[in-house]
């Protein structure tokens, strides 16, 4: 496994004006450790079948779970063993938290009422016009259920992310 480096951040670039705006950091006083996660993936040499050549080998692979839209960036951070998705639109403003590892699986899905949330993710293309997209799984002694939600997040501004905290979000799921 490669190295990850100690200081780690979360920054917003205005590709208009220019400005780069620091949102999260491992040196803060947020208390995030890493925003850096692993899988080992691929298959070794050797086994299954099929074209050898075409199949990717097995190795550690790195990703960081950031999404941006109109001023604002949603990501998941580690805070020592525990992480959680965030929601900011500076390091000026208050940072919103989203959902965190053991919280109740009803703050996602209703039919996950006493599940603790287990994982947590934002696809790179996870944030747009408005709608966030995240997978989560949440699992207790008797059961487990994962999936793909999405909520609608309010334009940037201190008003919108304080009502969005004090109102909670509502997560959408498609039924199947």
């Amino acid at each position: 496994m490669t190295n990850v480096p100690t200081y780690q951040g979360i920054y917003l670039a205005d590709a208009l004006d220019g400005s780069l705006d620091l949102v999260a950091s491992t040196w803060g006083s947020d208390g995030f450790t890493d925003f850096v996660y692993w899988g080992f993936t691929g298959r070794p040499p050797g086994t299954g079948g099929g074209d050898e050549d075409a199949e990717e080998l097995a190795r550690w692979r790195s990703t960081s779970f950031v999404a941006g839209d109109d001023g604002m960036v949603a990501f998941k951070g580690s805070k020592g063993d525990s992480f959680g998705l965030y929601l900011a639109k500076a390091l000026s403003e208050p940072l919103l938290t989203l959902a965190e590892k053991g919280e109740d699986g009803s703050l996602i899905d209703a039919d996950a009422a006493g599940m603790p949330i287990t994982a947590l993710g934002i696809e790179r293309d996870g944030f747009r016009n408005g709608w966030l997209g995240i997978s989560a799984s949440m699992a207790n002694e008797d059961a487990s259920m994962a999936g793909v939600y999405v909520t609608r997040i309010p334009q940037p501004g201190t008003l919108a992310l304080l009502g969005i905290a004090a109102a909670g979000l509502v997560w959408r799921r498609r039924k199947q």
